[in-house]
């Protein structure tokens, strides 16, 4: 954008001052025209009016007159043809989606990105609840229905949905009668286009994109954390030096690159029975159970915590070795979102726990974590009584785990069953 701002300034040939002064004045007029909307609470139409001011102005002094040279002394729209477009069935060729499925894909996905950006924002000022599927299903099909239309790639604009929102519009239907009045402005008024002049659309785009600006929000995702911090200032970053809307695509991937180290990040904590038969926290000076070992497992259970995955294991195996305590209560409570390749570690760590004679309990297993260990058949080798589906008391899955555990122990003659273990919250 720098860039193209530079060139402009300095290789584009002379100023033109009348379009500058329009410009301006344009802008300075919608200004104007907002103050006295508010005070007086008008329909929200600055915007509009002063569009027609300078266009009147502009004819009024012959500036969107083309000359006896065919040139007009400002830059206009031109003009639009009074006609709306046809209905017209697509060709299909399918030699083209090869090489224009890259093309396509980039285009529906930036597409996709500033119409939920542009309504995330909005939602943001009105508190309106915003369901990101439904958008999504929307762009799609306006995008479908205009393919027979002719009509060229669309979606939320950052633009015209701030004007939209800014000039009032508080509903759905506000872009249902915009498109009508559009349609009817073509249809009656296209050929008067040409006398709207480039440089009052530029003003008032001035005014738009600094309406957009939320500082409050801005410095709050500032102060937030450091993560928000850089979010903001490479899309930033981006939006200044390339373009606005390759900026959004730069900022989600940034954000997926910072996201996923984070996610990431799994957590353990190590559990004790108490010679009071709670089940709590292990303290950092209290002495480790004798016969039991529980560890309580919370984060994302997916391939990008694996090797966090297996130094927990690997730390429990040479606790197990060590002591040579042959139970382990492994609490998955708190772990989501698992995948086969995490699944797929606990299954070794298991294996070789009980190639060992240590027997792992599994408690606080979720429904989906569940129908995965089911999907990759645990069942046909590792017992049932070893799996302890999560329920709806918070805590009974991991104490019927710690219990049998302690029932098993005390066939072996080496503890007194535990009968009445629970949580200290």
């Amino acid at each position: 954008m720098l860039v193209n701002l530079w060139g402009t300034i300095t290789h584009s040939g002379p100023y033109n001052l009348v379009a500058i002064a329009l410009g301006l004045g344009t802008l300075l007029a919608a200004l104007a025209l907002r103050q006295v909307i508010n005070r007086y609470k008008l329909p929200r139409m600055d915007m509009l009016a002063a569009l027609i001011i300078a266009s009147t102005v502009a004819a009024y002094f012959g500036w969107s007159t083309p000359g006896s040279d065919g040139k007009t002394i400002i830059s206009v729209i031109g003009t639009v043809p009074a006609a709306l477009p046809s209905f017209q069935i697509p060709e299909i060729n399918f030699d083209w989606v090869t090489r224009l499925l890259g093309s396509t894909m980039a285009v529906s996905f930036l597409g996709l990105l500033e119409a939920l950006a542009v309504a995330k924002s909005i939602a943001t000022h009105t508190r309106q609840p915003l369901d990101y599927n439904r958008q999504c299903i929307a762009e799609g099909i306006g995008n479908l229905v205009g393919g027979f239309f002719q009509s060229l790639p669309g979606s939320g604009s950052l633009t015209r949905s701030a004007i939209n929102y800014q000039s009032g519009g508080v509903t759905r239907m506000s872009g249902i009668y915009s498109s009508i009045i559009v349609g009817i402005v073509v249809l009656v008024l296209g050929p008067y286009a040409r006398f709207i002049p480039k440089s009052a659309i530029a003003g008032l785009l001035f005014i738009t994109a600094a309406r957009l600006i939320d500082w409050k929000r801005l410095a709050y995702a500032i102060r937030a954390s450091r993560f928000d911090a850089i979010l903001v200032f490479v899309t930033a970053f981006a939006a200044i030096f390339v373009s606005v809307e390759e900026s959004i695509l730069i900022g989600v991937a940034f954000s997926l690159i910072l996201f996923i180290p984070r996610v990431s990040k799994l957590g353990i904590r190590e559990l004790i029975v108490t010679p009071e038969r709670v089940v709590r926290e292990r303290l950092p000076d209290e002495a480790r159970s004798p016969s039991l070992l529980i560890y309580d497992l919370e984060g994302e259970l997916f391939f990008g915590a694996v090797p966090e995955l297996d130094y927990y294991l690997d730390q429990i195996t040479r606790e197990t070795i060590s002591t040579g305590i042959k139970y382990i209560v492994l609490r998955l409570r708190r772990t989501r979102t698992p995948d086969m390749v995490a699944i797929e570690h606990l299954e070794r760590f298991i294996r070789d726990a009980n190639r060992r004679g240590v027997t792992v309990l599994l408690a606080g297993v979720q429904p989906q974590l569940e129908t995965i260990l089911r999907n990759v058949r645990f069942h046909e080798w590792l017992p049932a009584d070893c799996i302890y589906p999560e329920k709806e008391d918070v805590y009974s899955a991991t104490l019927d785990a710690v219990r049998h555990a302690y029932t098993l122990l005390s066939r072996n003659d080496r503890v007194k069953e535990e009968k009445a273990a629970y949580y200290l919250v």
